[in-house]
């Protein structure tokens, strides 16, 4: 019997030496990147412009949401008009969603395709964006691809875009945090 305690002691030492090491999760930025270049970005928007246009004249089958992504030198100066001030890069995609807040889904891009759900109908980014002159050092459309929205309740989304520009050039970003989300209608 103590033979076979030894054994067991013996075997159990050597099991839980070769237990494998845990290795940490690498920490996931925000970032946005373009030609090569990548930026941290810092905040963003999402305006709800609900299913119906301002004057109520046209109602939509699908909800119309509008988010901007901006880097750390811009700074939201008046979010209900989208004002901002200082410099950066900002991506602005325009969404439509079966759903009074935008779902949880995979979007393409679809230029020109208002109130088709599960799309992106409308986009760009702007390189060196300044706030206050409301120009940019590029501001290039934004033609293909697709963005990934992970909704998690109380404007706390995740946003993984992956799309290409109108000069062939990839557009990538992540951001996983809240948006300041302006009602607009």
């Amino acid at each position: 019997m103590k033979h076979l305690l030894f054994a067991l002691s013996i075997l159990s030492i050597s099991l839980s030496s070769c237990k494998k090491e845990e290795t940490p999760e690498p920490e996931v930025k925000n970032t946005f990147i373009y030609d090569g270049t990548e930026t941290l970005l810092g905040s963003g928007s999402i305006f709800d412009f609900g299913n119906e246009t301002a004057d109520g004249s046209i109602t939509y089958t699908n909800y119309n949401h509008d988010i901007e992504l901006y880097t750390d030198g811009l700074t939201i100066v008046d979010a209900a008009n989208g004002e901002l001030s200082g410099i950066g890069n900002k991506i602005y995609l325009e969404f439509w969603s079966g759903s009074p807040k935008l779902a949880t889904a995979l979007y393409t891009f679809k230029a020109g395709a208002y109130d088709e759900n599960l799309k992106i109908s409308s986009g760009d980014f702007a390189i060196n964006y300044d706030g206050t002159k409301n120009e940019a050092e590029k501001w290039p459309a934004i033609v293909s691809g697709t963005v990934n929205v992970n909704n998690f309740g109380e404007d706390n989304y995740e946003i993984t875009v992956d799309c290409i520009d109108e000069t062939g050039k990839k557009i990538t970003a992540y951001y996983n945090g809240n948006l300041n989300y302006i009602v607009v209608r």
